[in-house]
Parts: structure tokens; C-alpha cells; sequence
């Protein structure tokens, strides 16, 4: 059996595993294992208890303990937020080259490695985004949205 999503062919469902792997390891690089069990949390209903609130203000760099997880909700709210909107717009230039499935694949893979910082290759030859160096949409959603610039965004204005 064989599945064909976002452009790449699997032999099997292994393979089609191992690219989910990928993403979310890219995903808990950017934005840290307690924010990801947190989510986890939030997803499957359970309490966040007082050990893991201690944990997670001191993963996030908090002086006060109130409020920490309404932050880590926000925190993946507009990262996800922030991810969709740059893999929409990303597909405005890989779906016209690539093809809709492949394209969306490139936009989200690239929206969510440009927001983690993460970097990596996909289109091949090491080439990366260079073909894109003069495109301006293509550069806002690499270089404009990731955690690191909106950091420095709230903290400056």
C-alpha cells in the first residue's frame, strides 16, 4: 500500500509516521517540552498540577506563578495562529510551482521551521529558499515570524 500526502510518496505507514515525527520535533524544539505537555494536557482535559506549574514558570522565566498556564494558552494560540497564517501565505507562491498537495506541504513545513527557527532544506540540491531571495512574501513569513522576532516586537514597542 502506498500514501501520497503533501507531494511525498510513503511505501507505508512508517514512513508516513517518521514525517509526523519530524514535524513535531521541530514543533517541541521551538517552543519547549513543557509547553508541548501542557498542550497535551489541555487536549486530553487534565488538571495542570502545582509540580508542573513550578516547572513551566520556570521553563517560561516567570517570577510569579499565577497565570502561567492562561499564558502558556496563549502562547500556543498565537503560535499556532501565527504558523497558520504564514503557511497560508506561503501557498500563494508554492502552490503555483509545486502543485497543491506538495505546495501545501512546503507552505506548512516552512511556516513551522521558519517559526521555530529550524532551517531546514526541502526543496533539494542545497538550494533551500535561495531561489526566493528577491520574493518579499517569501521573506516576511521566514524572517518575520518567528518566536525571536516577536519577542523582541513586545519588548521593544
Amino acid at each position: 500500500m502506498c500514501y501520497r500526502i503533501g507531494g511525498r510518496r510513503y511505501r507505508n505507514a512508517l514512513d508516513l509516521v517518521w514525517s509526523v515525527r519530524y514535524y513535531v520535533t521541530i514543533q517541541v524544539g521551538g517552543l519547549g517540552f513543557m509547553t508541548m505537555a501542557t498542550m497535551i494536557s489541555f487536549i486530553v482535559g487534565k488538571r495542570i498540577s502545582l509540580r508542573s506549574r513550578l516547572i513551566m514558570q520556570e521553563a517560561l522565566g516567570q517570577f510569579d506563578i499565577s497565570g502561567i498556564v492562561r499564558l502558556t494558552r496563549y502562547i500556543l494560540m498565537v503560535t499556532f495562529i501565527i504558523e497558520g497564517l504564514g503557511a497560508f501565505l506561503l501557498s500563494f507562491r508554492f502552490i503555483p510551482e509545486y502543485g497543491r498537495a506538495k505546495g501545501i506541504f512546503f507552505s506548512v513545513f516552512h511556516s513551522i521551521s521558519a517559526f521555530c527557527n529550524a532551517g531546514f532544506d526541502l526543496i533539494g540540491n542545497g538550494r533551500s529558499l535561495t531561489p526566493y531571495v528577491g520574493d518579499t512574501l517569501v521573506n516576511f513569513c521566514n524572517n518575520g515570524t518567528g518566536h525571536y522576532r516577536w519577542n523582541w516586537i513586545c519588548c521593544n514597542y
